[in-house]
């Protein structure tokens, strides 16, 4: 499982890499299902 509140396209900021980023989502999303959510956050809020 893999959670990320970064599109796929905005993963080459984190790793600095075209290539690597690119060969790291293919492994990734290989046969994988993506859920994309958006929406009121469900996490308990702090006072």
């Amino acid at each position: 499982l893999v959670t990320s509140n970064l599109m796929f396209s905005e993963w080459v900021r984190i790793f600095h890499d075209k290539t690597l980023t690119a060969a790291l989502l293919d492994r990734i999303t290989h046969r994988a299902l993506i859920l994309n959510m958006s929406g009121t956050s469900f996490r308990r809020r702090e006072d």
